[in-house]
């Protein structure tokens, strides 16, 4: 009986490292939760400001023109660059 208790004693140890595991995990979990929650909500304002219902380019030379694959060429301001 005396033999058996011996080899039980370091068999309690193990168990005790794999608590510490599980904190590394979490402590990753959370701060990416919240990182990728903020960015979203900026582009959603921004987007609509300058392009209510048209296009993301506005072009500053003449407004009545349709929005097509213009791009700067004809004086196009594309939402984000420089439209204000």
């Amino acid at each position: 009986p005396p033999p058996a208790a011996g080899p039980r004693a370091p068999s309690a140890p193990p168990p005790r490292p794999p608590p510490a595991t599980p904190r590394t995990p979490a402590s990753r979990t959370a701060p990416a939760a919240p990182a990728p929650a903020r960015p979203p909500p900026p582009p959603p304002p921004a987007d609509p400001a300058p392009t209510p219902s048209r296009c993301p380019c506005q072009n500053t030379t003449t407004a009545a023109a349709p929005c097509g694959d213009l791009g700067s060429e004809a004086g196009w301001e594309c939402a984000g660059e420089r439209v204000l």
